[in-house]
């Protein structure tokens, strides 16, 4: 069922990726992130996802106008600047073959990091980024959090199976990071409702 669901929202989700990158790049966020398809049980346990949704949104960036420069400001200089040094210390490595291995995602993601800064041109799409990367993540706390509160801590809480948040304690930092974002999300609310379960989610986390 899991499989089912995920298939139905990941397949129009790329279609849509092609005429509206923006929507892409969102998708690849929370899938990178929350890994959703590693808490499914069947074929899309190992499906591409990631990969799928990469492809559609590299595809409708370059047909749409919607787009900007990237290397605006500082901080993304130095980003491009740290993927140079990178690469040079990747090649002067003592294990190259292995760090080769590891140089490659650390690529692929950056890539998407510039086509993510190439996308985002309002406030309003910042705040959606910074939703759906906050949820992706805070999502394990929550459930994390009411499962400890449930078993007394009897149990570790990991993350999803093949992921950079599989191991509890680099779930237990991206976590910490995630605090903050919550608070400032919760800033921007209004409702009493919504910023009560902001709280709650805080202290789950």
């Amino acid at each position: 069922m899991r499989d089912l669901v995920l298939f139905l929202i990941v397949v129009p989700g790329g279609l849509m990726a092609l005429r509206h990158p923006f929507v892409g790049a969102m998708m690849w966020t929370w899938i990178s992130i929350m890994n959703p398809h590693r808490m499914a049980y069947g074929f899309m346990f190992d499906a591409p996802v990631a990969m799928f949704i990469a492809v559609c949104t590299l595809v409708g960036l370059l047909a749409s106008k919607e787009k900007r420069n990237p290397f605006i400001g500082a901080p993304v200089t130095w980003l491009a600047i740290l993927i140079g040094w990178m690469c040079i210390t990747t090649v002067f490595a003592f294990d190259t073959a292995s760090s080769l291995g590891m140089l490659e995602k650390v690529l692929k993601i950056d890539l998407m990091v510039l086509v993510i800064l190439m996308l985002i041109r309002t406030k309003r799409e910042m705040m959606v980024f910074a939703w759906v990367l906050t949820l992706s993540v805070a999502f394990f706390g929550i459930k994390g959090g009411i499962f400890t509160l449930s078993t007394g801590g009897a149990f570790h809480v990991r993350g999803p199976s093949g992921s950079y948040l599989e191991e509890n304690n680099s779930l237990a930092v991206a976590l910490i990071m995630t605090v903050p974002m919550l608070r400032f999300l919760q800033t921007t609310l209004e409702k009493a409702w919504q910023k009560h379960a902001m709280t709650a989610a805080m202290v789950l986390c």
